[in-house]
C-alpha cells in the first residue's frame, strides 16, 4: 500500500479507537508491517485538550485522529501551532469540512485514509498536497466508479484473480464477485483518476414529496462556522429540509439562539445557492440542540442514532405552529411600514440578494416553500393574530402588490375590530378584481403556442408536464431548464412512470439557474429562448 508505505517508521499518535477497524488497521497492522512506534492517548475520552497534552508531552512524528478533533483543531489557534511539529495528520472513518481541512493542511500535510470494516484499508498513492481531499486508488485493487445521480459515482470492487493479495473483501466474502461499497465520489475536475469521498447512498434525504437530495456539501459548509462543532440536516418523509445544529462550548455560553441564528443564517443563505429548491433550508427550520449530535465509536455522525435521540426535537420544528415572534413585531402605521416588513420577511426566505417590491415572484426566483415561509414570517412580524391566505401571495405578482393587499386586510380587520381603530385603506375586493383583471388580460394570446419553457421538468409533477406538453401538436420545441444536466435523469423518470421518453427533436434540456444572469446559460441560447419562446411554465 503505497501510502502506509510512505509512513513507514514514523512515531505515530493513534487516537482512533481500538475496537474500531480503522484503529485496528493503524494501531496494530501499521506496528506489524510498516514499523510504526504507535503512540496511544491517555486513559481519557479523546479531546482537543488531550492530544495537545500528548503533542506536548511526546516526540510524535505523526497523527491519526478522528475527523471531529479535526474539525475542533481547526478552530482553536493554539492547537494549530502544534501541529506544525508535525509530519503529517491523518485520519478516517468520516468526512471532514473541506474548511477545516484547509486550515489544518496550511500547518501539516493533511491525508486521508479510506477503508471499511469488511475490505480494511484501500491501496491509495499520495495525492498532491493541495489535493489533500481526493484518492487515487490502486488499480490492483480492481475498483470501478459507477455513474449514481447528480454527478456522483459509487465505488465498486470486482474481482480479479490477478489482483487476489490486493482483494481481502472477496476473502471475507468468497461467494461475492462484486461489492459495492455504498460510498459515493465526485471526480476531480483535472485529474480523472482522483476521487473525492460526498457521501453515504443511504445519506440521502427522501421528502415526502418524493423529491431526493443529498445533504453532505450544504453540511460541510455550515460545519465550518465558527460557532458551529456539529450539523446534521433531517427531513426524510417530511414536505422540506430542516438543520440541527450542535453549537460549540464556547458558542453556547456566549451567544444567545437569536445570536447565534443571526450569524448563521447568511451560510445558509450560501448553501441554499447550491442546492435544489425543493431542498433549500428556511430559517424557521434551523434549529440548535443542547446535547451533542449523536456519534459513532470512531466520532462520525450517525444519521439513524440522530433521527432516534432527537426524534421529538425533529417532531417539533415541523408540528410548530408559527408563533408571533416577539422580538420582530413592527407597529405599521403607514403603507411604508407593510412594505418594509414583507422586505423584512422575504430577506429571510431568498437568496443572499437584495430584492426589489417591483421584482416579480418569478424573477426572484420564489417557490412555493419560499412563499409558505415568507407568509409565516409576515404573519409573524405583524402579530396581533393577523393572517392572510396564500392565495394572496399567488395572485400578487409583486411584493409591492402583496404589500397593498396586506394594508387593505389590515384596514378591513381594524373596522371589524369596532370603533377608534384608524382607516389604514380601501376595500380589499376592488383591489383584487382590478389586479386580476390586469394578469388576465397580459395572459390572453391571440395563438397557441409553438415553442415553450419548461423548468423542473425531473420533478415527480415536472414529468407529467412534460408528457403532457408533448402530447400537444401543435408545440413544436420544449425547453427542458434544469439546475443539472437532466436528459438521463428525465429518461429514467419518465420510464418508471409509464411516460413517453423517445422525445426526439422536440423536447430539449439545458443546465439553468434561473438567479443568474441571463439564467447561466450561454449568450446564444439564451438569444434563442428570448427570441423563439412565447410561453413559460414555471414548474416550483
Amino acid at each position: 500500500m503505497p501510502t502506509l508505505v510512505e509512513w513507514s517508521g514514523t512515531r505515530m499518535l493513534c487516537a482512533m479507537p481500538l475496537f474500531h477497524a480503522a484503529g485496528i488497521s493503524i494501531g496494530l497492522y501499521g506496528a506489524i508491517y510498516f514499523r510504526w512506534r504507535i503512540v496511544l492517548p491517555f486513559n481519557t475520552p479523546i479531546s482537543v485538550s488531550s492530544v495537545e497534552q500528548i503533542l506536548d508531552t511526546n516526540p510524535v512524528e505523526s497523527a491519526f485522529l478522528p475527523p471531529s478533533i479535526l474539525n475542533d483543531i481547526a478552530k482553536t489557534p493554539a492547537s494549530l501551532e502544534k501541529l506544525r511539529r508535525l509530519q503529517f495528520v491523518t485520519t478516517a472513518g468520516g468526512p471532514i469540512s473541506r474548511a477545516a481541512g484547509d486550515i489544518i493542511n496550511q500547518y501539516t500535510p493533511l491525508k486521508l485514509s479510506m477503508g471499511t470494516t469488511e475490505g480494511q484499508l484501500f491501496a491509495t498513492m499520495p495525492p498532491n498536497r493541495n489535493d489533500w481531499p481526493y484518492f487515487c486508488f490502486a488499480r490492483e485493487t480492481g475498483y470501478s466508479m459507477r455513474p449514481e445521480s447528480d454527478g456522483r459515482f459509487e465505488l465498486v470492487f470486482e474481482r480479479h484473480a490477478k489482483f487476489d493479495l490486493m482483494q481481502p473483501i472477496f476473502v471475507n466474502f468468497p461467494g461475492l464477485d462484486v461489492w459495492h461499497t455504498k460510498d459515493l465520489y465526485s471526480q476531480h475536475p483535472q485529474n480523472p483518476l482522483q476521487w473525492k469521498f460526498e457521501s453515504r447512498k443511504d445519506d440521502l434525504i427522501v421528502l415526502s414529496n418524493g423529491e431526493k437530495f443529498q445533504p453532505s456539501d450544504a453540511e460541510d459548509v455550515i460545519a465550518g462556522h465558527p460557532l458551529v462543532r456539529a450539523v446534521c440536516i433531517v427531513g426524510t418523509g417530511m414536505f422540506q429540509a430542516a438543520i440541527l445544529v450542535e453549537p460549540t462550548p464556547s458558542a453556547a455560553s456566549s451567544h444567545s439562539i437569536d445570536e447565534m441564528l443571526r450569524e448563521l443564517w447568511p451560510v445558509v443563505q450560501q448553501c441554499n445557492l447550491r442546492l435544489p429548491s425543493f431542498a433549500q433550508v428556511h430559517r424557521d427550520y434551523i434549529r440548535f440542540v443542547d446535547e451533542p449530535l449523536t456519534r459513532t465509536a470512531k466520532g462520525t455522525l450517525s444519521r439513524p442514532g440522530i433521527s432516534q435521540t432527537f426524534k421529538f426535537v425533529i417532531e417539533d420544528i415541523y408540528k410548530q405552529e408559527h408563533q408571533p415572534n416577539q422580538t420582530l413585531q413592527t407597529e405599521v402605521t403607514t403603507l411604508q411600514a407593510i412594505q418594509q416588513v414583507i422586505l423584512d420577511a422575504a430577506s429571510d426566505y431568498i437568496k443572499p440578494r437584495p430584492v426589489g417590491l417591483n421584482e416579480t415572484f418569478i424573477e426572484a426566483d420564489f417557490d412555493s416553500l419560499t412563499l409558505l415561509g415568507m407568509k409565516r414570517s409576515i404573519e409573524s412580524r405583524l402579530g396581533n393574530n393577523f393572517k392572510f391566505e396564500l392565495r394572496h401571495l399567488y395572485e400578487c405578482g409583486t411584493l409591492r402588490q402583496l404589500a397593498d393587499v396586506i394594508w387593505d386586510l389590515l384596514s378591513q380587520q381594524d373596522r371589524q375590530a369596532g370603533p377608534g381603530k384608524p382607516n389604514r385603506g380601501t376595500d380589499l375586493a376592488p383591489r383584487m378584481r382590478k389586479l386580476l383583471g390586469k394578469y388576465q388580460t397580459q395572459s390572453q394570446r391571440p395563438s397557441p403556442p409553438k415553442r415553450v419553457i419548461l423548468t423542473g421538468s425531473t420533478g415527480s409533477v415536472g414529468a407529467y408536464l412534460l408528457d403532457r406538453l408533448y402530447a400537444e401538436d401543435q408545440i413544436d420545441e420544449i425547453w427542458c431548464l434544469n439546475r443539472s444536466q437532466a436528459h438521463d435523469k428525465q429518461v429514467k423518470s419518465a420510464s418508471e412512470k409509464g411516460l413517453k421518453f423517445d422525445w426526439g427533436h422536440r423536447v430539449k434540456f439545458l443546465e439553468a439557474h434561473l438567479h443568474l444572469p441571463s439564467f447561466g446559460l450561454a449568450d446564444d441560447d439564451y438569444e434563442l429562448l428570448l427570441d423563439k419562446v412565447d410561453l413559460i411554465f414555471r414548474k416550483t
